[in-house]
């Protein structure tokens, strides 16, 4: 193989590895804003009700 088809081959690879990466990093940071958001969302809603029981 001649050396400047092992470049293009590294560069496919690294090309591809690169895209799954990135891919993996964007689908954890949506993960982490969904469960940011969740977590929010119960806390919010445990203040409501304690604020509601110290009216009642």
């Amino acid at each position: 193989m001649k050396q400047i088809d092992r470049i293009a081959k590294r560069e496919e690879t690294d090309r591809a590895a690169y895209e799954i990466l990135d891919k993996e990093a964007s689908a954890r940071e949506q993960k982490t804003d969904r469960l940011r958001k969740l977590r929010m969302s119960r806390e919010t809603e445990k203040r409501h009700k304690i604020d509601s029981d110290k009216t009642s």
